[in-house]
């Protein structure tokens, strides 16, 4: 969120109005449907579900309200607008290439639009032009009521890379659109382009109504695929957006690209893990929970494994229920672990990750496996902050180095002091904090919390 601020703020204009102090008196809206009446998926929702679990976690109030909007009539009003795109891509043909633009220059959609845009009248372009503008005034007066919007980015996780974003049946009549008769143009686009929209329904608002919206990486199924969640506030309220974002990745909500599996699959991966003690918790060796009795979970499909370098995630660490596998073979339970606070949670050595051929994942641990979900998180921070707190119960060391040996202590900070961060430091695979005062401590996330 610091890179997009300062992008921002590079690129902001008066129109922007200041964030907030605080959150409290937010109200959010949020939807669990479709604008444009298509199937949402079940991961969708539960990203959206996961958001408004936290949210309120935080004290802020949330409310289930679907937007006051029309989206498939301002879809039609889209297109019907983006007709001179078609028009206009003939234009430049015609003006570069000294001849017609033919079939073959463009996208079938791109001339199924310049086909349709010789039929829509200047009456149709106004009335598309009147409506969207009605649907801006509509979610002005819904943000007065409720100051955010919240949605999934998209209706599904990230489709496959061979899934066209226009079906070949109508691609092939888009290509011939001069024989279908007017009356049936422009609904064959909105037919044309609906296999998409589908996957991609809520982004339309934001970008007709001229409202802000950022989208947060909160959410990876079950397979490793990715969702976002998105929220929308009214015009002038970005810099709302991103302190709303900036809480989220706080509070550890993002599901960062570094924090996955890489496809690579050559290289040993790394088993080495930062045992250096940096308070006086960790130079004791830490409590490990009693476990419960081991079962055995039958798998639905036997998969050979492929291991995969784990790049970035050395160690996790897991607050929640769990259960370590002695193999992924057939899944026999090893021992289960119940939940536990985050400063005494069971921590991993991470060797690598197995990948299933049905699409599961597991962190190749010390002593067995463990699944790869929202409950597994990177024992170490990988971003930068501007304040920690200490958790640890004894405290933590401040040090000259960032090597953090014990002759390199300069003083015991106490358990809830607040540090100001200067910057990350990369130690080999685990990280550490420069304080402002030019000191070092350790970025282990069971020993400080960010502020």
């Amino acid at each position: 969120m610091a890179d997009t601020e300062a992008l921002f703020n590079a690129l902001a204009t008066n129109q922007a109005q200041p964030a907030p102090k605080t959150l409290k008196h937010v109200t959010v809206a949020y939807s669990l449907k479709s604008p444009v009446n298509t199937p949402v998926s079940p991961d969708a929702i539960q990203a959206v579900q996961q958001a408004v679990k936290f949210l309120e976690q935080q004290g802020i109030k949330v409310k289930q309200v679907d937007p006051p909007l029309d989206g498939v009539a301002l879809m039609k009003d889209y297109y019907v607008r983006n007709t001179s795109a078609g028009a206009y891509s003939a234009q430049l043909t015609k003006t570069y290439q000294k001849r017609e633009m033919v079939p073959d220059d463009v996208s079938p959609l791109n001339w199924g639009l310049y086909q349709a845009s010789k039929n829509v009248t200047a009456q149709q372009l106004k009335a598309a032009e009147t409506e969207i503008d009605q649907a801006a005034n509509t979610m002005e007066n819904f943000h007065q009521k409720y100051t955010l919007l919240l949605q999934p980015t998209t209706a599904t996780t990230a489709p496959s890379i061979d899934d066209p974003s226009v079906l070949p049946e109508n691609e092939a009549k888009l290509r011939h659109m001069e024989t279908i008769p007017v009356n049936q143009q422009m609904p064959l686009i909105y037919d044309s382009w609906l296999h998409g929209l589908t996957k991609t329904p809520y982004t339309q608002q934001a970008n007709l109504t001229d409202e802000p919206a950022i989208s947060l990486p909160t959410y990876v199924s079950a397979k490793g695929m990715p969702l976002g969640i998105q929220f929308n506030a009214a015009k002038g309220q970005d810099r709302l957006l991103m302190k709303v974002g900036e809480l989220f990745e706080q509070h550890h909500q993002f599901k960062l690209l570094q924090d996955q599996t890489t496809t690579e699959t050559t290289t040993t991966p790394s088993t080495s893990t930062d045992t250096t003690p940096t308070s006086p918790s960790e130079s004791a060796k830490p409590t490990t929970p009693a476990p419960t009795q081991p079962s055995v979970t039958a798998p639905t499909s036997p998969a050979k494994p492929t291991v995969q370098p784990s790049r970035t995630v050395k160690a996790v660490y897991l607050t929640k229920a769990f259960k370590l596998y002695q193999n992924v073979t057939n899944l026999t339970v090893k021992r289960s672990y119940s939940a536990h606070s985050r400063a005494t949670a069971p921590h991993f050595k991470v060797t690598g990750i197995v990948t299933l051929k049905n699409g599961q994942r597991f962190y190749r641990v010390k002593g067995g496996y463990i699944r790869v979900n929202a409950a597994a998180h990177n024992l170490y921070y990988q971003r930068k902050t501007k304040r920690v707190a200490v958790i640890a119960k004894h405290g933590i060391y401040e040090y000259r180095h960032a090597t953090l040996k014990a002759n390199q202590r300069v003083k015991l900070v106490k358990p809830k002091t607040v540090l100001k961060v200067k910057k990350i430091v990369f130690q080999g695979h685990v990280t550490r904090y420069q304080l402002t005062n030019g000191h070092y401590i350790t970025a282990n996330r069971q020993f400080i919390q960010w502020r």
